[in-house]
C-alpha cells in the first residue's frame, strides 16, 4: 500500500515533455551520455520502449544549473567590443597570440 501512494507522487516526464516542459533540448543520444556519465538525472523505464524521468530529479538539475550560473558569472566587458560582454572570465588565462 504504502508503495503505491509514494509512486502517485511522482510525476513522470516523457522525452517529449522535457524539450516541450521543460526546456532540455538535448537529443536522446546526449541525455544518455549525460546519464552515463553521472551529469543528468536517470531516466526510469516504464515500459518496454519507453521511459520517463522523475519531474522532481529534474527540476533539482536545472536548479543545480541555475546555481552554476551564478556563481560563475563574473564576465568583464571588453573594450573591443564596444561595451557588449565577450566570454571572457576574470582570472581565467587566455592563449598568447604570436605576432
Amino acid at each position: 500500500m504504502e508503495t503505491a501512494t509514494m509512486a502517485s507522487t511522482f510525476k513522470l516526464l516523457s522525452y517529449k515533455d522535457l524539450k516541450a516542459v521543460k526546456g532540455i533540448p538535448f537529443s536522446r543520444r546526449h541525455l544518455l551520455s549525460l546519464e552515463f556519465q553521472g551529469q543528468f538525472p536517470k531516466r526510469i523505464s516504464v515500459g518496454v520502449r519507453l521511459v520517463a524521468w522523475v519531474e522532481s530529479e529534474i527540476d533539482a538539475y536545472i536548479a543545480a544549473r541555475m546555481a552554476n550560473r551564478d556563481k560563475s558569472d563574473e564576465f568583464v566587458t571588453d573594450q573591443r567590443s564596444k561595451g557588449k560582454v565577450r566570454a571572457k572570465r576574470i582570472g581565467v588565462a587566455t592563449p598568447s597570440r604570436k605576432k
